[in-house]
Order: structure tokens, then C-alpha cells, then sequence
């Protein structure tokens, strides 16, 4: 209760490597840079009490990738949590290497997009209709996002948000979609009806980005 007012006076942001993870001790924190997400209970926890907060998961290296990147970054993507970057001389932690600077590159602008996401929590605001797939709602700056997660083979997912505020608001929305190893996002196949937006989406590496502005 000290420190975080002397730091945010000062115009300096406090991060945290929250090995308890409670929220009780957050209210002063900016993020967090999760030291252990390469372990499941402790990235799901880090995840939950960072919902409103920038939150970072360490990757111990480049190894952690085999034998599927793709269900790595995407349980990333799913959390809603950015993984710690390639960087030379990285403490215990990633340095670049071709096959981990490619799978970065791959799902880099994915990431780019989430940049200051904030979970929406609002009852079945968002539902797989259709596949094996698994999706999470986000707010972001000028709209939302959604990570579209583990479809494995499948070619394609359909989805339903149902309520959202610019949905009761009458307003209408413009979707696009991005796929790993895509640098340019598309229009993507959407109806807006009463208060549910029915979304069609193509899948590649059973993952999809898409970003939906009113």
C-alpha cells in the first residue's frame, strides 16, 4: 500500500512475479509476469486474477514448443495472457533460435491485437455452437476480440455473443479474422440479429483471431 503510490507518483508502472496468487495483495498492481504459466494451475490462476490487468507468462525455452507450438500459443491466446518473448541474453528464459523466433512470428500479430484486453464477464456473452473449439470474449480498445482455440483439424467454427452493449445500443458491427502465419486480417461472415451476432469462422492450425468493431 506504500510502494504502489510512491511508484504510480513517480509515472512508473509495478509488475509483480506473483508466486501466491491472490487478489488481495493485487490492489496496487499494474500486471503481472507470471514466473511459472509453463505450469497449468498456476498460469490458469495468473490468468483469473489478471482479467483487467496486462499479464505476462514466462517460457522457460524454445524446447517447451514440442511437439505442438500451435497448442502452446493458443492456451496463451485462450488465457488472454502474452508469453514472454525471444531476447538475447534472456535470464533462464527464451533466447531467439529459428524455430521459436517462427513461432512467434506466426502468432505475433494475434498478440499485437490483444494489447490492453480486458475479459468481458457477462452471462453466455459468448458460446461455441458448433465443433470442438473453444473461444474467449474480449474487450479491447475500439471493439472486441475473440481467440478461437484448440479446433485441432476442424476446417471451420460457428459462434454466438449474445448482449453486448452495442448490440442494446442498436449499433451495428464490422468483423474481421486472422489466422497464424497471416500478417493481413479479412472480412469474415457474420449476422447480426436482435441481440445475437451469429459468427462463421474459417479455422487454419484450429485457431482463429477475430476482431469485431461497432
Amino acid at each position: 500500500e506504500k510502494l504502489g503510490p510512491l511508484q504510480h507518483n513517480a509515472g512508473q508502472a509495478l509488475f509483480v512475479n506473483n508466486h501466491l496468487k491472490r487478489l488481495d495483495i493485487l490492489r496496487q498492481v499494474d500486471g503481472l509476469f507470471d514466473e511459472h504459466s509453463d505450469y497449468g494451475p498456476s498460469r490458469n490462476l495468473t490468468a483469473f486474477v489478471g482479467m483487467f490487468k496486462p499479464v505476462i507468462g514466462w517460457v522457460q525455452d524454445a524446447a517447451k514448443f514440442k511437439p505442438d507450438p500451435d497448442t502452446f500459443m493458443q492456451r496463451y491466446l485462450y488465457l488472454g495472457i502474452f508469453p514472454m518473448a525471444p531476447f538475447p541474453q534472456n535470464d533462464h528464459s527464451i533466447l531467439p533460435s529459428a524455430h521459436g523466433d517462427k513461432v512467434y512470428s506466426d502468432y505475433g500479430p494475434m498478440f499485437t491485437a490483444m494489447r490492453g484486453r480486458k475479459w468481458v464477464l457477462s452471462p453466455q456473452a459468448i458460446k461455441i455452437d458448433q465443433g470442438n473449439a473453444k473461444a474467449n470474449l474480449f474487450s479491447v480498445p475500439g471493439g472486441y476480440l475473440i481467440p478461437i482455440t484448440f479446433g485441432g483439424s476442424a476446417s471451420g467454427s460457428t459462434l454466438t455473443l449474445r448482449s453486448l452493449p452495442e448490440i442494446l445500443a442498436g449499433k451495428k458491427f464490422r468483423c474481421e479474422v486472422i489466422h497464424p502465419g497471416e500478417t493481413d486480417w479479412k472480412e469474415c461472415a457474420f449476422r447480426q440479429k436482435g441481440l445475437a451476432v451469429n459468427l462463421k469462422v474459417p479455422l487454419n492450425r484450429g485457431c482463429a483471431m477475430v476482431r469485431l468493431r461497432a
